[in-house]
């Protein structure tokens, strides 16, 4: 039920009967239990001065002021007048790999050459350095900043292939070798994947 709207300070009916005064002007106030609603009228939009109610808008009425700035900005946003979004950054692009570069691997013969004892520094795909000896008879010894691990090498017609102890469960793993200077390498597997590269130290 709607509340009444009344004068400020307005008494009730019995102390203003009591008083022997006239009740004051109540706006738009119905009796909603007695009477049905299509016998209703609908309530006003402003009411008399000096009711509670006065200055109140009508119902889908905006007053001047902040109220109508919301469908304002909501129709500019729908126009495509709002302001642009920051694009959204792109990943670096992919390095080629020397095959797509057109450069042609080392042979196997030309990798036992350089890799069968040598001393080298190598750095790996994702930014891990280190160096690696090779005696001679298929013995490497690969050491970095906080460790080191053992292992074997071989080379094929291809390029050579290594594996470690503890490493990769001690499965082979086979590599292709580029030349891009006097004394550096880099070093791709099998299946085209970069894997680092190495500079030879001696």
């Amino acid at each position: 039920m709607p509340p009444a709207c009344s004068a400020p300070g307005a008494g009730s009916k019995s102390q203003d009967a009591a008083r022997g005064r006239r009740m004051p002007h109540v706006a738009a106030r119905y009796d909603w239990a007695s009477k049905p609603s299509r016998s209703h009228r609908p309530m006003p939009d402003r009411f008399p001065r000096g009711t509670a109610c006065a200055q109140r808008p009508a119902p889908g009425r905006l007053l001047p002021g902040r109220g109508f700035l919301l469908p304002v900005a909501l129709s500019l946003a729908l126009a495509g007048c709002a302001a642009p979004l920051p694009p959204v950054s792109q990943p670096p692009p992919r390095e080629p790999t020397p095959a797509e570069k057109g450069m042609k691997p080392l042979s196997g013969p030309e990798v036992k050459q350089i890799l069968s004892k040598a001393r080298y520094r190598w750095q790996g795909a994702q930014g891990a350095t280190g160096t690696a000896v090779t005696s001679g008879d298929g013995r490497v010894r690969v050491m970095w900043e906080t460790g080191a691990v053992n292992g074997r090498i071989r080379f094929d017609e291809t390029g050579y292939c290594s594996r470690f102890e503890g490493v990769r469960n001690g499965v082979e793993d086979c590599y292709r070798l580029y030349r891009t200077g006097p004394r550096d390498f880099t070093v791709v597997r099998l299946d085209g994947t970069p894997s680092g590269t190495i500079a030879l130290l001696d």
